[in-house]
């Protein structure tokens, strides 16, 4: 049985709207960083720019529909929020996300050449019938991109113990999947599995290590600023090589499959609908 995580408040439309409505302004900053993110190489892997329509369901403030689009990949993002939707267009009219439901889309059957679905469905108790949902949509042949929280070994642990025992007044919020029953339930939408990968080291760690969350906001803010440097400069001085091997050692560690293992706070499933 997944995890169940409880907090004060469920991850209901009101609650999603105000997270996405606080966070609107961060999108350009987030597209910086956005080629450096782990799922770029797995959607570059998996999708075409000529076999057909992407759809992200659950898609916030676009931030994927955006640098997908950009990629010139035909992407439309589905998001519940009305408000989230209006807010986004009213900044850029001709993005292509659309009001919709990810468990009664308005799209035929075969429709489409992958779905994408980012930290969306964890948070339904029905869970099971947004995949099933999302099979209909996606063509024959096709794949879907899905990442949930990972129920990873110091989470598994740290249960022994009861940490996640919810307190008085707290509501469901998301589930969190071992490998083993996010395999099951992807299989049980009628999906056939071709990767699953944890992921998201540097978070798993902020939010399971006690102490973490100040070097993580501190390692991350750096992280990037040498991301960014590294890429738009000629490395060539010993300080600038120095740095680069700085990036190039903590992204060994982070990437490492015991770490990912250990501490990833998502996994990824790809998964295909069979021909």
């Amino acid at each position: 049985m997944p995890l169940k995580i409880y907090r004060e408040e469920d991850a209901g439309i009101k609650y999603w709207t105000k997270f996405w409505m606080e966070r609107e302004e961060s999108l350009e900053e987030q597209q910086q960083y956005i080629e450096f993110n782990f799922l770029t190489k797995v959607f570059s892997k998996y999708l075409s720019h000529h076999s057909g329509k992407i759809l992200e369901g659950g898609c916030g403030t676009g931030k994927w529909v955006f640098y997908l689009r950009e990629k010139g990949y035909g992407i439309i993002g589905v998001e519940w929020s009305k408000e989230v939707v209006k807010q986004v267009k009213a900044r850029n009219p001709s993005v292509p996300i659309i009001v919709g439901d990810i468990f009664n889309l308005s799209f035929p059957d075969d429709f489409f050449q992958a779905y994408i679905s980012l930290g969306v469905i964890e948070h339904h108790e029905n869970y099971l019938m947004a995949l099933k949902e999302a099979y209909r949509v996606i063509r024959k042949g096709g794949y879907l991109l899905c990442t949930v929280p990972y129920f990873n070994t110091i989470r598994r642990i740290k249960n022994i113990f009861r940490v996640y025992k919810p307190k008085m007044g707290e509501k469901f919020f998301e589930y969190r999947f071992t490998r083993k029953e996010f395999i099951k339930v992807v299989e049980n939408a009628g999906f056939e599995i071709m990767e699953v990968i944890p992921f998201s080291v540097p978070y798993g760690l902020k939010l399971e290590i006690p102490g973490m969350s100040i070097l993580h906001k501190y390692a991350a803010k750096r992280y990037r600023k040498e991301l960014l440097y590294q890429n738009n400069i000629d490395i060539k001085s010993q300080t600038k090589k120095q740095k680069s091997r700085i990036i190039q050692t903590l992204k060994h560690i982070i990437e490492n499959p015991v770490m990912r293992y250990i501490f990833g706070h998502m996994i990824l499933i790809v998964a295909r609908k069979n021909i």
